[in-house]
């Protein structure tokens, strides 16, 4: 589930003060920007690749690892660069059953290119900060990465164009778990919570609030509707269609799923401090919603 390419977001009042759903929105942002001024075929993704090969030759797993990338994911990676001719494989010397990954002379030159899409892309995100928020927010984004900042190249860990994604999808882990350690499906969630925002509304109504298609939540809906979570009534305006609305078990539902939510929030401030957490959340709002700190 993506939001469309847009250079803002709202942001919705229950989620306020989680810092994955701002990491989620800031990092759409940042992927938005990116759509605009890199090439179509690249991604940011591509740009942190070429970034670590320049310094040395790695395994396409040890790559993956490296990035947080998973394997399938990596495969089409490398696929793709290697048929533009940016990276090759070639025999590891320590182990000539394997292959290691070098960048090529065109992937040199791909790269220069992107390192000036990105550092246009990074002023038009941190616009609105001065040196001072933007020295912390790479500090703070530094400790909410899947992969140690030490174990990458400073050039990624000294941009949020990079950063806001691997925070973002690690942030996501954490409250995916704690949803299911409380029996609660992430998915369901986001649904139920757009639907008490939008409620009542139609399914079209429902699936443009999420930005998605509406045949691709059908099968959301039904399961909600099956589980009683969510009512499906005739809708005055039009009696060939229905209006969804939440159940009484929907509501609380939703309600140990934001109570789950926020015992996970708290956790990260005692793991960052309550202050560093705060700030963080401040400085992603102003990024996702793309206004200057006051």
């Amino acid at each position: 589930m993506t939001l469309p390419a847009r250079t803002s977001a709202s942001i919705e009042p229950k989620l306020v003060g989680h810092s994955g759903y701002l990491a989620r929105l800031a990092a759409f942002r940042a992927e938005a920007l990116l759509g605009e001024q890199l090439p179509p075929q690249r991604s940011m993704r591509d740009v942190a690749v070429l970034c670590v090969l320049e310094g040395s030759r790695l395994s396409q797993a040890d790559l993956g690892t490296m990035l947080s990338i998973n394997r399938t994911v990596m495969i089409s990676v490398i696929d793709a660069l290697e048929a533009d001719d940016l990276v090759q494989r070639e025999r590891d010397p320590a182990d000539r059953r394997c292959y290691a990954l070098a960048i090529r002379a065109d992937g040199l030159r791909e790269l220069a290119t992107l390192r000036r899409a990105v550092d246009s892309v990074e002023a038009t995100l941190l616009a609105g900060l001065g040196p001072r928020e933007r020295r912390r927010l790479i500090e703070l984004l530094r400790q909410v990465q899947p992969t140690p900042a030490s174990d990458l190249p400073t050039e990624l860990t000294n941009q949020a164009c990079f950063l806001l994604g691997p925070a973002a999808q690690f942030l996501r882990a954490r409250s995916v778990q704690t949803l299911r350690e409380h029996g609660l499906a992430p998915r369901c969630v986001r649904l139920l919570l757009a639907l008490e925002a939008d409620q009542p509304c139609t399914q079209e109504q429902l699936a443009r609030s999420l930005t998605l298609a509406a045949p691709s939540i059908v099968g959301d809906l039904d399961e909600l509707h099956g589980n009683d979570l969510i009512l499906r009534e005739r809708n005055p305006a039009d009696r060939r269609a229905y209006v969804l609305r939440l159940s009484p078990s929907g509501q609380r539902y939703l309600a140990d799923a934001l109570a789950a939510e926020h015992a996970g929030q708290r956790t990260l401030e005692h793991e960052l401090g309550r202050a560093e957490v705060h700030e963080l959340n401040s400085l992603l709002t102003e990024i996702a919603s793309g206004r200057p700190l006051l």
